[in-house]
């Protein structure tokens, strides 16, 4: 577990104590000493007022190159301070793509992921089955989920962990198919202005209309020598953006759901245990009793791989 800044206050209250632990650990989850030190998931040590916000994209959907605008936008334009951290694949086309950003009246100086966020987007429905993107909400945060199902169908489609997460957090959910308005405008999978619009609009990080223009500015400097075509399509992604989105109400009936059994594939036990557990991104969180367990004794064919399954484009591009 990377070892985190709620972890670290945790030692020093241990410190305290009148009968502090000895010999504790942090960064990992022991469970077979048992010498790990509980610690409150709760705890944000960021300035007060700072915005944090996650971001789940596809690569080569355009999510990072616009979230580095966004920082620039605030960065540039406002008197607010801006950071930006971005994680993906080596093979970034296809691969998931994460995007951490804060934005504040205060100086940032947290050298951590963001794990109290205002405002998570999960630009691909796919990914609703195989991350956890809630977990890391802050209660009354905002969820944007972009998807191709209708509104009607959300709760058909929606995991049941995901709903009663949102219903315990008492989240905002918004859902939008920037998919069908990309494609229809001309971009193709090139979801980012779209996506990057709805940001601005529901944050208020800075005034709409201002977003907009700083936005427009941007597709200038950035498209403007391919064409008034290109500028035009662009335009018209960032205006659908800020009215295309909808809210979901989330019933009180969410609080009450089970989270669904993940069938295993047959594979062996180090593969689901150890290798879909961390291609999942909760590989941190592993205890110390699982990767101790004797895993030299199963042999591995070389075969087995996770592979990433996109329905989206089944929809779409197929």
């Amino acid at each position: 577990m990377a070892c985190r800044t709620k972890q670290i206050c945790r030692s020093q209250d241990n410190l305290a104590a009148d009968v502090p632990k000895n010999n504790f650990t942090i960064g990992i989850i022991d469970d077979v000493s048992m010498t790990s030190l509980d610690f409150d998931w709760a705890l944000s040590a960021e300035p007060e007022g700072t915005i944090m916000c996650k971001f789940w994209g596809l690569g080569s959907d355009g999510t990072v190159g616009a979230n580095k605008t966004a920082i620039k936008i605030i960065g540039d334009h406002t008197d607010m301070y801006a950071q930006g951290y971005f994680s993906y694949d080596s093979k970034k086309s296809g691969g998931v793509t994460i995007s951490d950003l804060r934005f504040g009246n205060k100086p940032i100086k947290s050298t951590y992921l963001v794990h109290m966020a205002d405002y998570v987007a999960c630009h691909n429905q796919a990914y609703l089955e195989l991350y956890d993107m809630v977990k890391d909400l802050k209660p009354g945060g905002i969820f944007v989920l972009n998807t191709i199902w209708p509104k009607e169908e959300i709760e058909k489609h929606l995991p049941n962990y995901v709903k009663r997460v949102l219903a315990e957090k008492k989240a905002k959910f918004y859902t939008i198919d920037a998919y069908d308005i990309a494609l229809n405008i001309g971009l193709g999978n090139r979801i980012n202005m779209v996506m990057q619009a709805v940001f601005f609009a529901l944050t208020k990080v800075i005034p709409i209309e201002d977003a907009v223009k700083y936005l427009k500015e941007g597709i200038n400097k950035d498209y403007g020598k391919k064409g008034q075509k290109v500028l035009d399509m662009n335009y018209a992604a960032v205006d659908e953006g800020i009215k295309s989105f909808e809210a979901y109400e989330i019933p009180d009936e969410w609080l009450d759901l089970k989270a669904e059994e993940k069938q295993k594939g047959g594979r062996p036990a180090f593969i689901e245990d150890v290798l879909v557990a961390s291609y999942a991104r909760p590989g941190d969180t592993l205890s110390v009793d699982v990767t101790l367990r004797p895993w030299r004794r199963e042999p591995i064919k070389k075969h087995f791989e996770i592979k990433q399954d996109y329905s989206i484009y089944d929809h779409y591009f197929v």
